[in-house]
């Protein structure tokens, strides 16, 4: 799998959890912060 792949895999990730989290400690357990901030202009 390439970097780019894996990148795009997180961000789909980080997207379902930002709408489908119900509480803060489902934010802290499945973002990863700083993948997010770089992801962030994407997504």
């Amino acid at each position: 799998m390439s970097p780019l792949t894996r990148r795009v895999e997180a961000g789909d990730v980080d997207k379902v959890v930002l709408t489908e989290a119900s509480t803060v400690e489902d934010l802290n357990t499945w973002l990863n912060a700083d993948l997010l901030r770089r992801l962030w202009p994407a997504l």
